[in-house]
């Protein structure tokens, strides 16, 4: 018999903990097999951390090994939340078949009264496009059942309730963990929210009832098919999970700390998160999920302000990448959440007929794997091997700069700051004639406090500075202090640094990063560059772009020049050496060397004649060893 308006959340993962504690629910249900309900069990209790405080919650007499258990011991609830991995459903709708054979067995299952009165209303919100298929999969173990006389007085009317008791719901709610077995910490994220459609109209009034009961946010969306709510889903599931996967790895492999309103807020994402979102939504119009009046740009707009509500949090996904890079990832399967996203869009498009969305949704795949390709190279580069796996990163910063050429008279350069707390953006205009910042405009996309938002302004205050000696002093008092920021001042510097290299080497008549440029041999790089930046750096500081002076066998003037060889017999003078050379070799290249653009050449018999000819000015001049 079912405990009316009581919760029971399944399984107790990460984020069954999450709705468990937020939602006060009155039990813990496991599958068998599962791995934790067992081991919490016989704890009678499990860790929270909240806020960085940990607590105890105690769990006597609340755990239940699975739904039979739970009727016996008469605290079976009236919802259960299924919150599990999507691969993890069809395991769990054979168990509940099972649940409904037994309860078949005892003569509970005669009448759609007896459905309501000792079959839990499931209310199904794993990640995904998958309501469809898990759905098709429950209603063939029970017809299997039925055919088998395992479910003895089992009508179609009696099938018919029991199908009405499965509801389609998406989970705007986070969770995480640490650890393992008995020592795992459940990470309490922000109170979310469920949105549900589907399922029979008495279970669909029953749910708002239980969750308004239990003080937590809804919304019934009514008169629609469950797939409308996974489409919907989906549209934020492709931007959160797929393109969160995508975009937290850089293109060298290293991993930003991207969180979930950053792709909403970033001017240079918005096209594509418009792209991938806009296919969700023409496929799902296209199969009916959407009616056909309906809009993409009304849609996107609810849903972009629910991501945004949670801007500052992690996704699932991008976590997910993170625990199994430490642990030694070696493969870029694709996680369970992206497949059950992107090949069931796959599937709905190919149904429709939509080729276009078919080979995005495909190439997203691609793009998946390719960032989890980076990221497993990158982390091997660094010597991510058995003594990095048992590190865990806990913090990050990344400053990156972008610059674009506005044609021949200006340089505009985007600096970004980013990291678990920030996420902040600046772009300076800067002429490239006089090297004077002639625009500038910050954006505080992500900050620690609403306050913060308020330095935006400070950035006007680098208008009219110059690329020049000095330029960072000045940077550090106008944007530090009190009224300033650290970080922006840290982001100016950092793009004054990259643009005064580049302007420098626009002074000596060379574009950076021209293909030809880029082509041309080291030492004519070094050559042109060299007057303007000598010094600036180890290889600006040496005679040649081929190595260390002294490793090159280059002597500066005024240097002793000492041999570390031992000469053994050798010509009393560099006269009498020229000479020797000049019979042996004569024809021979001695020296190589230019002139202007042109190559030259010396062989021993033409340095005999110069040497013979430099002797003969300096016996005119009464100039010759004494």
């Amino acid at each position: 018999m079912l405990i009316g308006g009581q919760v029971g959340i399944h399984p107790p993962g990460a984020l069954g903990v999450g709705f468990f504690v937020h939602m006060q629910a009155e039990c813990l249900v496991g599958m068998s097999g599962d791995g934790i309900t067992e081991i919490l069990k016989e704890a009678g209790q499990l860790r929270l951390e909240q806020h960085g405080q940990q607590q105890i919650v105690p769990l006597r007499g609340r755990v239940f090994a699975n739904l039979l258990e739970a009727d016996a011991k008469k605290a079976l609830p009236e919802l259960l939340l299924v919150c599990c991995n999507p691969n993890q459903l069809g395991p769990f709708t054979g168990e509940v078949t099972g649940f409904l054979e037994n309860l078949a067995g005892r003569g509970l299952l005669d009448s759609p009264e007896q459905v309501r009165h000792h079959v839990p209303i499931l209310l199904i919100l794993p990640n995904g496009v998958l309501f469809e298929s898990t759905f098709n999969e429950f209603r063939s173990q029970l017809n299997e059942s039925v055919l088998m006389d395992r479910l003895p007085g089992v009508t179609p009317e009696v099938q018919e309730a029991i199908e009405a008791r499965v509801v389609r719901g998406i989970s705007l709610q986070a969770g995480g963990r640490r650890g393992n077995g008995a020592d795992t910490t459940y990470v309490l994220e922000k109170k979310g929210s469920i949105v549900f459609a589907g399922g029979g109209e008495f279970e669909q009034e029953r749910i708002a009832a239980i969750l308004q009961q239990h003080d937590y946010s809804f919304t019934h969306v009514q008169n629609v098919p469950a797939t409308r709510v996974e489409f919907d889903k989906a549209m934020i599931s492709i931007v959160l999970n797929v393109g969160g996967l995508i975009h937290t790895v850089k293109p060298d492999g290293d991993c930003i700390d991207l969180r979930m309103g950053d792709l909403c807020v970033d001017p240079e994402k918005e096209a594509f998160v418009q792209e991938i979102t806009r296919a969700v939504f023409d496929v799902g119009q296209a199969n009916g999920a959407y009616a056909s009046d309906a809009t993409w740009e009304e849609v996107w707009q609810g849903h972009r302000n629910t991501i945004l509500k949670f801007k500052g949090h992690v996704t699932s996904s991008v976590k997910d990448l993170s625990v199994a890079l430490n642990q030694g990832l070696d493969s870029v399967k694709l996680f369970t959440n992206e497949r059950w996203i992107l090949h069931p869009l796959q599937r709905y498009a190919a149904i429709v007929d939509m080729q276009t969305e078919q080979d995005l949704f495909q190439d997203l795949a691609r793009q998946v794997q390719q960032a989890m390709a980076r990221a497993i190279k990158f982390r091997r580069a660094r010597g991510g091997g058995p003594r990095s796996r048992n590190m865990q990163l806990t913090a990050q910063r990344n400053i990156s700069i972008d610059l674009y050429e506005n044609g021949d008279e200006h340089l505009v350069l985007v600096g970004t700051f980013h990291d678990s707390e920030h996420l902040i953006r600046l772009e300076l205009t800067i002429g490239v004639v006089d090297r004077q910042i002639l625009r500038s405009d910050l954006n505080m996309i992500r900050s620690p406090f609403p306050v913060c938002s308020e330095v935006e302004k400070t950035a006007q205050q680098l208008v009219g500075l110059r690329v020049e000696r000095g330029v960072l002093n000045e940077i550090g008092s106008r944007l530090g202090g009190r009224a300033g920021c650290s970080h922006i001042r840290e982001i100016a510097a950092s793009i004054m640094q990259f643009v005064a290299t580049y302007l420098v080497r626009i002074r000596a008549g060379v574009r950076p990063f021209d293909e030809e440029f880029l082509h041309e041999p080291a030492e004519d790089r070094f050559r042109l560059t060299r007057e303007l930046l000598q010094d600036s750096c180890l290889a600006y500081s040496q005679l040649t772009a081929h190595g260390l002076d002294e490793k090159v066998g280059i002597r500066r003037i005024g240097e002793e020049h000492g041999s570390p060889i031992e000469l053994g017999e050798h010509e009393a003078s560099i006269g009498m050496l020229v000479r020797d050379r000049v019979v042996q070799w004569g024809d021979r290249v001695c020296a190589k060397y230019r002139q202007g653009d042109e190559e030259c050449q010396l062989t021993w018999s033409e340095l005999g004649n110069r040497v013979a000819r430099v002797g003969r000015h300096l016996i005119d001049r009464d100039i010759h060893n004494h």
